[in-house]
């Protein structure tokens, strides 16, 4: 995988190369865009559809094209595919089990201009709960392509969450995503878990840390449903302390589920969420902005860590 290629073009130009053999796939859009899509659309006319503005429909249409035999793709940005489509999403697909993963694009702040309307810090939290859904949140173009490809082989409807832009590349190219998440960097002090865009914070976090002398891991949970919890429990048995990195409330996130494993295990493992507030975020900037003002950038996390630890 190349490190220069947009995450939106490493999962639509992975989709051009599963369409050449599987003549089932249709991809359906929201008026929404990408380089690689467009080519999609040239190579395969008859398998691309722009519903419009209309997410919930898409959602609708999805079921039926999926009934009839359809490997469908549902693509839109992430607040609008899950929010706004919530209980089509229950109703439809998961109810009924049918096989339509969902693009959404765009998790967090990755819209952070566009105010709290385009903000997705909440999606995670809404779907969690529902029965038969996959859910990918993946950090780089080896695990967003990997979380498609284990997605399009499902009977069942997954939701993946992909990234705009270039981002550096922070798995290997023999990824296994087994068991849903990936030990990155291995230690037995402290660990920093992490999942989607705001893995690459956590990469600069734990570079910082090993600087000032903590023994420093890093999990990266890219499948957040189903994930296996023996082996995710395994890994933070190892540590002193665990501390939670996520783009999204604490609410039914991914530090929620962490602790509810721990608890559940009997084990005593430390453990401190690093989230974002349970507020609407009404500030507009930047990503890198907004993420120093609620303390979710590298230097931040850093003295939250360090504070919690001495």
């Amino acid at each position: 995988m190349k490190s220069d290629t947009d995450l939106r073009d490493a999962i639509f130009n992975t989709l051009i190369e599963l369409s050449k053999d599987d003549c089932s796939t249709v991809i359906l859009v929201n008026d929404q865009s990408a380089f690689s899509l467009e080519s999609f659309k040239r190579k395969f006319p008859d398998r691309y559809i722009n519903v419009g503005i209309a997410e919930q429909n898409i959602i609708n249409i999805s079921a039926g094209l999926a009934q009839s035999g359809m490997k469908v793709y549902a693509y839109g940005i992430t607040n609008f595919m899950s929010l706004r489509c919530a209980e089509q999403i229950m109703v439809n697909l998961c109810c009924l089990n049918l096989p339509v993963t969902i693009l959404a694009s765009g998790g967090g702040l990755t819209y952070a201009a566009d105010g709290p309307t385009h903000h997705s810090t909440l999606d995670i939290s809404v779907l969690r709960g529902m029965p038969n859904l996959t859910i990918y949140n993946p950090s780089d173009c080896v695990a967003t392509c990997c979380s498609l490809l284990e997605a399009h082989n499902l009977k069942s409807p997954s939701y993946i969450r992909i990234e705009k832009g270039v981002l550096p590349i922070i798995h290997s190219s023999d990824f296994d995503l087994n068991d849903g998440f990936i030990e990155v960097r291995k230690a037995n002090d402290i660990a920093i878990v992490s999942t989607g865009h705001i893995g690459h914070e956590a990469v600069k976090l734990c570079n910082l840390l090993q600087d000032s002398g903590y023994m420093t891991g890093h999990i990266d949970v890219i499948r957040l449903k189903p994930i296996n919890e023996i082996a995710l429990l395994k890994k933070l048995r190892k540590y002193q302390r665990v501390f939670v990195v996520e783009e999204q409330v604490p609410s039914g996130g991914l530090s929620d589920f962490i602790a509810r494993i721990i608890l559940e295990s009997g084990e005593i493992i430390p453990l401190k969420g690093l989230t974002l507030p349970e507020e609407p975020i009404y500030f507009y900037g930047s990503r890198e902005w907004l993420r120093a003002k609620y303390k979710l950038n590298a230097d931040a996390l850093y003295e939250s860590v360090v504070d919690h630890c001495s």
